[in-house]
């Protein structure tokens, strides 16, 4: 279905002597680029650990802003349409993030982004060893750091936010089913 849709949009993309992104960036450079995100963005998943401070998201945005501008460079207009429909997904992907970033900024406006992650900490399968030890001992240091940057950060909730934050705290059965 998702390759239907897909072509379906490249189908109405206009021809290559149209807008279409007429850059130097070839296929291959596609792939790295998406390569190159996909760490990036698996590196900023949210985590205890992970830093949504003022600073860290501006360098965050910055580096994003990085692989739009790589993406914009992309020779897509004489590319075959299975290159198409794949430069579209790595671009659905990068708005995305963008949209996370500049839009919903969960970090600053939903408390369940926190409170989903200390849930999940919460119910961490005991006892641990080796490696899985040592990454809930550093998980459970990092909690005063990570509450510090909820009440830091958390200067638009939005009320309906709030309420499921609420709700899932009260009800939750650590198994996200409450």
């Amino acid at each position: 279905m998702l390759t239907i849709i897909v072509a379906l949009l490249v189908s109405m993309m206009p021809p290559a002597t149209s807008a279409a992104p007429g850059g130097k960036g070839s296929y291959d450079d596609l792939v790295a680029l998406f390569q190159e995100f996909q760490s990036w963005h698996a590196a900023g998943a949210a985590a205890i650990t992970t830093d949504v401070g003022p600073a860290a998201t501006r360098q965050r945005r910055e580096q994003l802003q990085a692989f739009q501008a790589r993406i914009a460079e992309m020779g897509v207009a004489d590319w075959q349409t299975p290159q198409k429909m794949d430069y579209l997904v790595v671009r659905a992907e990068l708005d995305k993030e963008h949209f996370i970033q500049q839009v919903t900024r969960p970090w600053v406006r939903d408390p369940v982004y926190y409170v989903a992650q200390l849930q999940e900490l919460a119910f961490t399968p005991v006892p641990a060893k080796g490696e899985q030890l040592k990454a809930l001992q550093r998980n459970l240091r990092a909690i005063p750091g990570f509450l510090e940057q909820a009440r830091v950060n958390l200067t638009e909730v939005a009320a309906d936010y709030a309420d499921l934050a609420i709700s899932l705290l009260e009800r939750s059965d650590g198994v996200e089913a409450g």
